[in-house]
Order: C-alpha cells, then sequence, then structure tokens
C-alpha cells in the first residue's frame, strides 16, 4: 500500500511545478531515511504522487504524550532518530538537495523489529518544497518552510543554502 498526495489545482500549496520537482527529486534518492517514490500520474488535470506507505506515526505524535506529561524522551531514543536524520539529511545534501521543511510533521517513525530489539528508524517525508542546489530560486516574500523551524536567513534577503536543514534538525 502507498501513500498518494493529490495536487488538486492552483489554489493549493504546491503548484504543479511544485509536484513535478518532487517526483523529480525523489526519484533519484534511494535511502533508508527518505520516503521512496513510486509513480506520479496524471488524471482529469490533477497530479498524483505515490510514495511507499510507512506504517508508523509522525514524530510529532510521538512526541504529544511526553510534551503533556513533561517527561522526558528517553535519551537513547533521541539518539537513534537524530542519527537517522542526520544521515538522510547528509545524503539528500549530498545529492544536492535541500528540503526546507523539515519539522515533527514531516518525519514518520517506523518500528523495525530485530534480534537485539525494536529499532526506530525516522524516515523524512514532504519533498514538495525541496529544490536542487542547481537551480535554487527562493522568493524571500513567501519563503519555504514552517516559520517556527525556519533558518533566519530565510526571513530575510539573506543567501540560503544547504544549512538552512541543519537549522531546522537543530529546532526538531
Amino acid at each position: 500500500m502507498e501513500r498518494v498526495k493529490q495536487h488538486k489545482g492552483v489554489n493549493d500549496v504546491y503548484t504543479p511545478e511544485d509536484v513535478l520537482r518532487e517526483c523529480d527529486i525523489l526519484q533519484n534518492i534511494n535511502h533508508q531515511n527518505i520516503v521512496k517514490f513510486i509513480e506520479l500520474f496524471n488524471h482529469a488535470g490533477k497530479y498524483y504522487v505515490i510514495t511507499e506507505y510507512i506504517d508508523g506515526r509522525e514524530l510529532f505524535d510521538y512526541l504529544l504524550p511526553y510534551n503533556r506529561s513533561g517527561k522526558d524522551v528517553d535519551k537513547k531514543i533521541v539518539q537513534s532518530i537524530m542519527i537517522g536524520l542526520l544521515d538522510g539529511v547528509e545524503y539528500i545534501h549530498s545529492k544536492g538537495v535541500i528540503h526546507f521543511d523539515l519539522s515533527i510533521e514531516n518525519i514518520i517513525l517506523r518500528k523495525i523489529q530485530g534480534i537485539t530489539g525494536t529499532t526506530i528508524i525516522p524516515t523524512i517525508i514532504d519533498f514538495g518544497m525541496a529544490q536542487k542546489v542547481s537551480t535554487l530560486e527562493i522568493d524571500y516574500n513567501h519563503p519555504p518552510g514552517k516559520p517556527g523551524y525556519m533558518a533566519p536567513e530565510l526571513i530575510g534577503d539573506c543567501e540560503a543554502d544547504q544549512r538552512v536543514d541543519i537549522y531546522s534538525l537543530g529546532i526538531i
């Protein structure tokens, strides 16, 4: 089973160009911490992006009970999640890609049962705002990403690069 991302029309957050750019980026990426692209199709003027189905939950949903209770997440779990995220981000950066929208809502945690116990693997999703460094275009009047995770250089008109993703990881 796969996840389907539907582009409904020009009033959506994602334009057809965004959807095509996302697919172009995802089809050239193969990493355990990055969602896998399956297919793109257009039906009746609507784009549909099909990615792998990830049996897990958003990092946001995982953290919510800890936030409400005031308890800390186990340090080994935090370490495992961050190592996976750093590995995934390092990989996309090595491919010349900036995600621009890293947040706890765009990370799915899946549990893998192994011989030594359960391993949590973070998977980065939603490359709708991602861009290749080689063709980078940023509208600083409407910068990509969520304000709470956005690097300061995206708010001003400073030149942005892959470090904006590192900043977002620091917020996470």
